[in-house]
């Protein structure tokens, strides 16, 4: 693809859309939001309905209504404060001497891509982290079968929904668990029903479901070496959430190309706006747990 055929608003609308494919954390987020954010400092409102008030009569009898309620939104303003960009030049001697060189610029573009869903993704994988509650109060071992020391891999996803539900969450809201291929594995071993031939559900890193939990595998799971009674441990800090708990906006893209004036090159730069937090802190439970 030469420079000349590049589109800045075709390729950035593509490269959206394709970044939501490969996210696996954001689907399960809230992005209900408004305002138009387009520069770093810009602010977006994240939206949420307010309670709805309940009268009673006690004698069986209907009587005249009052003023209509009017429900009061909850929203909360949020800046957006998070950049990542690229900037690369490829050579012309590169593109013409390299096999199918007339493509190089739109699969370096596909790297940055995925580079970026890889950047986005773990931002939402840490943001739960200090801001809601612990399935644990210190870190535990997670086993297949619950061996000596260990806790069994169902007890573990267990005694978090059990917070959750202790939390207020119904059973009937939508709870992802996204945890790494190590956790996933465990849980085939000791729950052999995780499996699904699905194929449309197997999208955005969705592996099967567990108990009406929908399970899902991501390599950016947070996870940081701590000290545990056994020692230094990698422990990983697995949400499990409803879609409400945590906000995450990706309000702007911008991608542009062209050639310089002292060479002869194509330059491909764009960048990506972003940013989040944790809005309904208690519909999400940090499972914190290491192998």
């Amino acid at each position: 693809m030469a420079i000349e055929k590049f589109k800045p608003e075709v390729w950035a609308a593509k490269f959206m859309e394709d970044l939501d494919k490969k996210l696996v954390f954001k689907e399960n987020c809230n992005h209900s939001y408004e305002g138009d954010a387009r520069k770093p400092g810009d602010g977006v409102r994240i939206l949420g309905l307010g309670e709805i008030d309940l009268g009673e009569w006690h004698d069986g009898k209907l009587h005249t209504l009052g003023t209509p309620q009017e429900p009061s939104g909850s929203s909360i303003y949020m800046p957006i404060n998070e950049i990542r960009y690229f900037n690369f030049t490829i050579d012309d001697l590169d593109q013409a001497q390299a096999q199918g060189g007339s493509g190089l610029l739109a699969k370096y573009i596909e790297k940055a891509k995925n580079a970026m869903a890889e950047r986005m993704d773990s931002f939402i994988g840490k943001m739960h982290v200090g801001n809601c509650d612990t399935a644990f109060a210190t870190p535990v071992q997670v086993s297949a079968d619950g061996a000596t020391g260990t806790k069994a891999i169902l007890d573990v996803i267990d005694e978090a929904y059990l917070k959750l539900l202790e939390n207020n969450v119904s059973r009937d809201s939508k709870i992802t668990l996204t945890a790494p291929p190590w956790f996933i594995m465990m849980l085939k071993r000791a729950y052999v029903e995780l499996d699904t031939d699905n194929s449309a559900m197997l999208n955005n890193g969705r592996v099967g479901r567990y108990s009406g939990i929908e399970l899902k595998e991501s390599n950016n799971v947070f996870h940081t070496m701590e000290t545990v009674s056994s020692g230094q441990k990698d422990v990983f800090h697995i949400q499990l959430k409803t879609d409400e708990a945590l906000a995450f906006v990706n309000p702007y893209t911008h991608i542009e190309g062209c050639r310089p004036s002292d060479g002869f090159a194509d330059i491909a730069k764009g960048y990506t706006l972003f940013d989040g937090m944790p809005v309904a802190p208690k519909q999400c439970i940090d499972i914190n747990v290491f192998k």
